[in-house]
């Protein structure tokens, strides 16, 4: 089975999974910065958020987390929760690569991330499951510019089926 997309406000967000990673690609026409957000709880709250851009041929990304419902933060960054301090969550995205055109004006990122990271600030998906997903494109290429397009969609990741070995009779 290939990859599955959705769209939301001209971000197309396309995946596939195995039962270890999720591989995630977002495209849509901008200049700026591109993100996903798995779970949110409430619009931004508790969404494990993969956030990115292409600037001059080089492609940054951020592992974030929902912080409240209109914000987010690195989970570099992050070392409360629950008012106890924790050990900062880590950067989980790898495999990433992406590319900006100027005619037509897009940009594309690709990206994986762990299924279950272990990071307090990261969502455990798991395959099989459904989820709530919010996607959105920035004007801009930094991780602070308020998005220009914000929606919601929802994916299932792929189950993942093993088969059983047994003697025949």
């Amino acid at each position: 089975k290939g990859y599955q997309s959705v769209t939301a406000v001209g971000v197309t967000f396309s995946f596939i999974n195995d039962s270890q990673n999720l591989t995630g690609m977002l495209v849509a026409e901008t200049s700026g910065w591109l993100s996903v957000g798995f779970a949110p709880q409430d619009r931004m709250q508790g969404a494990n958020i993969v956030i990115g851009y292409v600037q001059a041929g080089n492609v940054f990304f951020r592992d974030d987390f929902g912080t409240g419902r209109f914000s987010h933060d690195s989970d570099e960054n992050l070392k409360w929760q629950n008012g106890e301090k924790i050990n900062p969550g880590i950067n989980n995205v790898t495999a990433v690569s992406g590319e900006e055109t100027s005619n037509p004006k897009r940009t594309r990122i690709t990206f994986t991330i762990p299924l279950n990271s272990g990071d307090p600030f990261d969502r455990i998906l798991v395959p099989g499951e459904r989820y709530n997903i919010i996607l959105a494109k920035g004007s801009g290429d930094d991780f602070i510019k308020k998005h220009t397009d914000r929606g919601t969609a929802e994916i299932t990741l792929m189950k993942i089926t093993t088969k059983k070995s047994g003697t025949a009779k």
